[in-house]
């Protein structure tokens, strides 16, 4: 089993194998290794390798979200010079595949991956949007076949109201 030390940090919970339990998902930035502890419950069960990154990749790992709705969360990658995203689609554990997103959000341009949810009740995860300088919100309705379906716009939190936006994968 992977024990966390030099170089890794937690970087999404995510229900990698399609039990319905949160699994930690880690990142070794001196490796370029992705592992998932699989959980059951708040036990931990075992480990599993899900892929490696290049270390000259400057993609992060930010958030996990069920693309496809095959019941096992996929990773979603962003890299905020380029702007480019990427989904690594999961399945029993493992890497399935890798797609190239056709989004492109440079970090210039003031928005973050804030989250996920289901911002439009059509059971399938969303992502969040926000922009920390004017407290604009916005998700991206995706369609359960990892494409998006549209905008919707959420109301802005004022950066100086104190409040701040968490998320479990972000």
């Amino acid at each position: 089993m992977v024990a966390p030390g030099t170089g890794w940090y937690l970087a999404a919970i995510a229900n990698v194998d399609g039990d319905l339990d949160d699994d930690l998902v880690w990142r070794n930035d001196l490796t370029g290794l992705v592992v998932a502890w699989i959980m059951d419950g708040d036990d931990l069960v075992g480990s599993s390798l899900i892929g490696q990154v290049p270390l000259t990749s400057t993609g992060v790992l930010e958030t996990a979200l069920d693309l496809d709705d095959d019941g096992v969360d996929d990773l979603i990658w962003w890299d905020p010079a380029s702007g480019g995203m990427g989904w690594w689609k999961l399945a029993a554990r493992t890497l399935a595949g890798a797609t190239v997103m056709p989004y492109v959000v440079p970090q210039s341009s003031g928005w973050r991956i804030g989250g996920r949810g289901d911002y439009n009740d059509d059971f399938h995860p969303d992502l969040l949007w926000r922009r920390d300088d004017s407290g604009a919100n916005a998700a991206w309705l995706m369609n359960g076949v990892g494409a998006r379906s549209g905008v919707q716009s959420i109301p802005s939190v004022s950066p100086s109201s104190g409040w701040t936006l968490i998320d479990g994968n972000s």
